[in-house]
């Protein structure tokens, strides 16, 4: 039972930090991508 219970956690705690660095690549993103909006207009 053991086994399951880590083997439940590690899964979870890989999608959280997918979650997270979606997260994270989409505002680097927005900011790039405003800021050369910003120096372009």
């Amino acid at each position: 039972m053991a086994d399951f219970l880590a083997v439940v956690v590690a899964k979870a705690a890989m999608i959280l930090l997918e979650i997270i660095a979606v997260r994270v690549a989409q505002v680097i993103f927005a900011r790039v991508f405003s800021s050369k909006v910003a120096t372009a207009g």
